[in-house]
């Protein structure tokens, strides 16, 4: 279990782009710094998303040089630290991890995932009645999904904020829609996440928690296949 902390979100804060500056990452670890770099939230990041006349487009190929097992938990933690770096928001995340839950992906695509996601559930944290105590938590768990019919890896990311209007539940995954102000977001973070998803013969889903009977804010559930590490991988080559 991964310890609560409190980090800070805003993409455009002068602390943000202070905190992404060379004189800032020269003084910070290599692997901090390797996961900032390879990180959906810092500038200049790897990824396969590409920008066109101020247009989003997702490449569906897939590069087999690419493509590694991945421990979806160190990527959480790491998406995670990233965005107490990077961004500006005060949010408690918690973490329930399973053992050894492995996908086969690239990983910055990963990264794309699971920090859109993430991202989005902090800044509804925030948003909620319980502002002064916004939290998330990831739980990660091996399932068998019905509805891809094959066993899974889970990513649920759960806030306690405001939860998802009926009005909005079949919009919230279109490209372009946000319920920010236009300064805030641009609305292609879940649609990112979804479409990356499903090149990965994945998904996401989205519903409202309720508990006795009352809302109690949102859960994104990320799904990919799960794929055992063969014998002959190295140990610690999912990483």
């Amino acid at each position: 279990h991964g310890e609560p902390y409190s980090s800070r979100c805003s993409s455009t804060s002068r602390t943000a782009r202070s905190r992404t500056s060379p004189e800032y990452l020269l003084r910070l670890p290599i692997t901090v710094i390797s996961h900032i770099i390879l990180s959906p939230a810092s500038p200049g990041r790897f990824s396969n998303l590409i920008v066109q006349f101020g247009d989003f487009r997702i490449d569906k190929s897939i590069d087999p040089h690419l493509v590694i097992y991945e421990n979806v938990n160190k990527i959480c933690d790491a998406c995670i630290l990233s965005l107490k770096l990077t961004t500006d928001l005060r949010v408690k995340v918690r973490t329930e991890y399973c053992q050894q839950p492995i996908v086969l992906v690239a990983r910055n695509e990963l990264y794309q995932m699971i920090q859109n996601i993430l991202k989005n559930a902090m800044e509804a944290a925030v948003k909620s009645d319980k502002s002064d105590s916004p939290i998330v938590r990831i739980i990660t768990n091996i399932v068998y999904s019905t509805e891809l019919s094959k066993t899974v890896v889970s990513i649920k990311i759960i806030d306690n904020g405001p939860g998802i209007d009926d009005l909005i539940k079949h919009d919230i995954f279109k490209d372009g829609f946000t319920t920010n102000i236009p300064s805030e977001g641009r609305g292609h973070g879940l649609w990112i996440a979804k479409t990356l998803a499903q090149k990965w013969d994945g998904d996401v889903k989205a519903d409202n928690m309720v508990i006795d009977g009352k809302g109690n804010g949102a859960c994104f559930e990320l799904l990919l296949p799960y794929h055992a590490v063969p014998e002959k991988e190295k140990a610690g080559d999912a990483i």
